[in-house]
């Protein structure tokens, strides 16, 4: 995910798409259900479903110091409960994300009333509301051992209390000995519940100083890496980069609606996983603007530290348990809006550059992103999802040869028509908050089912939410295909995953990938790929022939030596993405792009273009489309199509 996108993101908002919600459940019921699944028999479908409102807290006064505290605290101790209380099955249920003031909640509303609709998943299971915190604290006290006190002066600690929260089964709480705080109402009164594990001192001084490493910051990264992480309570398996309670100072003007966007509500997975929470600055030639007073790169030295520590875990594991290789699973994304970045106004260091800093160190340890990028980042209720039943197999519908002589693009001699063919890869599904957040609007858009699209939602989303990927599969139109993301079952730089790994000494990741790639694709019958090369160099001739493998049908990448050509060895077509269409000037401008872009071709064809949207809805695509078709030998085809159309004027049949 790139920050060049917010033009874009912006732009679809203005659109008033959001105003669908209206009539969601009416369309819900006429896509959905004839093919909707009857999952009653299914043991996974929960007995009782509790559920909890928190968008009060979005109302409290945020010019309050007390009352801000109050909505970061009660927001982070229901996102960890969930993540302890959900575990075993899905047993509580949020209500948070907004994507209309006007109706709060109203994105964890619709996917409720999804699962609640005629042969949905929980349509027969009671509900049960619980009101306050103390209630929800009460109500599901087997689940959790106590509670871990963090301090919000020193603000790692509140990261470092999501992971204790996983690893040792506590509610992270901030210290705030004031009367009506959720340490009053929880820990010295109501339910009093007991103190664990301290991240500040007993009297209210912080625990963590600087004595270790200049900075406090770290040194509280440190003390987690050695508790949580080197011995193995964390899964090494899964990180979570999510901006710390620094926010709640330096981060709380900077966007509207700032507690979603701080996508604490989204720590319940992770929690869950018992991942390893951080937010540290992947540059080595600054300090941070959070923690101007560290030495320089002290962030970046103790971000390298854990990446090391998670990897030498999991080589343990994979001795002594038999724990299968994997890659690393790294939830949320970097906090450009507030930190190290110069659009947040402490760095030296662009958003796409720092982004791009930190996708390169993860990529070099076998690391791949669940790309929670703002300004759609926030998603509750992934722990409940997790259990939602998928079905073994997703086989999507493709186009043929019979339906390429139909459409004329093909002759009867097996060649193809000497036009200009124009494919557009609809992105952008990186984050499984995105989706969460975006799918409604996309999937209700009238237009969709009219216009050939290929939605390129990365495979590993369906772990922490599967509905969304199971209620699209089951609804898409014939004109929607489906493609694997930036860069395959997650994001990373294929780039980095063998030859110069400048940031790691591991060997090859390149087999790793594939095989963690691989039942992904298989599940969801996906075989076209998308790349983001970042600062990597172009993928090498292993990587190259790996993606052949589990992506047979095609690759869209950054880098390529030529607009396009076959992998080497293989009837894999390998295409340059030739960047994004703008979304402005009622679609004239995209447009114009594609005809500049096509203008330079020379001979007389067939000639191929691939190009990338944003958010786009199918709307805005038929508007665009309708308008390039109305050229003179331009064809807009589906992404299937091209690549399919590709590889034939690559490798043409041995006819006369």
């Amino acid at each position: 995910m790139t920050f060049k996108r917010l033009c874009a993101m912006m732009a679809v908002a203005r659109q008033g798409a959001l105003t669908l919600f209206a009539v969601a459940l009416a369309l819900w019921a006429a896509l959905g259900a004839a093919n909707a699944v009857a999952y009653q028999q299914s043991p996974t479908i929960p007995p009782t479903v509790y559920t909890y409102d928190l968008t009060p807290t979005r109302n409290y006064d945020w010019s309050s110091d007390e009352a801000r505290n109050n909505a970061w605290a009660e927001v982070h101790l229901v996102a960890a409960l969930q993540g302890l209380v959900n575990r075993g099955y899905a047993r509580l249920y949020t209500t948070y994300v907004t994507s209309d003031p006007r109706s709060p909640g109203n994105i964890d509303n619709f996917w409720f009333n999804v699962m609640r609709a005629k042969g949905g998943w929980i349509e027969n299971s009671p509900l049960e509301t619980i009101d306050s915190i103390e209630d929800l604290a009460i109500k599901f006290r087997p689940y959790y051992n106590g509670v871990v006190v963090y301090d919000l002066r020193v603000p790692a600690t509140s990261n470092v209390a999501s992971t204790a929260a996983g690893c040792e089964k506590l509610l992270p709480i901030p210290y705030d000995p004031r009367p009506g705080s959720v340490y009053s109402r929880l820990v010295t009164g109501g339910p009093k519940l007991p103190v664990c594990v301290r991240l500040v001192n007993e009297n209210g001084s912080s625990l963590f100083t600087g004595s270790e490493t200049g900075s406090a910051k770290c040194d509280a990264y440190l003390w987690a890496k050695r508790r949580y992480l080197d011995t193995g309570l964390c899964d090494p398996k899964f990180m979570a980069y999510y901006v710390d309670s620094w926010a709640l100072t330096g981060g709380l003007k900077k966007l509207q609606d700032p507690y979603e966007r701080f996508a604490l509500i989204n720590h319940d997975y992770f929690i869950s996983k018992r991942a390893f929470f951080f937010d540290l600055s992947p540059w080595s030639d600054e300090r941070p603007q959070d923690d101007p007073d560290q030495p320089t790169g002290a962030d970046y030295r103790t971000l390298i530290s854990i990446f090391d520590s998670a990897t030498h875990t999991m080589t343990v594991n994979e001795i002594e348990h038999k724990t299968p290789p994997s890659p690393i699973t790294i939830g949320g994304f970097i906090p450009w809006a507030w930190k190290y970045t110069a659009t947040a106004g402490g760095s030296n260091h662009e958003a796409v550059a720092t982004e791009w800093r930190f996708t390169a160190i993860a990529s070099c340890y076998n690391a791949c992103l669940d790309a929670d990028a703002l300004q759609f980042n926030a998603m509750a209720n992934a722990t409940f999802f997790a259990h939602y039943p998928l079905r073994a197999k997703y086989p999507q519908n493709r186009p043929s040869e019979q339906d390429w002589y139909k459409a004329g693009y093909v002759d009867k001699r097996g060649h193809i028509m000497p036009w200009t063919y124009v494919t557009v890869y609809s992105g952008d599904y990186d984050s499984a908050a995105w989706l969460y957040q975006k799918l409604p609007t996309m999937w209700l858009d009238p237009a969709r089912g009219t216009v050939p699209l290929g939605w390129p939602f990365n495979p590993n989303l369906s772990d922490r939410f599967p509905l969304g990927f199971d209620w699209a599969r089951t609804t898409a139109s014939k004109k929607d295909y489906f493609l694997a993301g930036d860069s395959g079952a997650g994001y990373l730089n294929p780039g980095f995953l063998d030859g110069d790994r400048s940031y790691s000494a591991l060997p090859s990741g390149v087999d790793l990938w594939a095989k963690y790639c691989a039942p992904y694709y298989n599940k969801f019958d996906l075989t076209i790929t998308d790349v983001i090369d970042g600062d990597a160099a172009p993928m090498s001739a292993a990587t190259m022939a790996a993606y052949a493998r589990f992506s047979p049908g095609g690759i869209l990448a950054q880098k390529t030596a030529s607009p396009y050509s076959l992998i080497p060895g293989t009837k894999t077509p390998l295409v340059a993405i030739e960047g994004d269409l703008p979304s402005t000037n009622d679609g004239a401008d995209a447009v114009a792009m594609v005809k500049a872009r096509t203008d330079n071709d020379t001979g007389g064809g067939p000639h191929f273009h691939a190009f990338r949207t944003v958010l786009w809805t199918p709307s805005q695509h038929l508007k665009v489309f309708n308008q390039l078709e109305a050229v003179p030998k331009i064809v807009v085809v589906d992404p299937v199509t091209f690549m399919a159309l590709l590889k034939l004027h690559l490798d043409p049949p041995n006819k006369q």
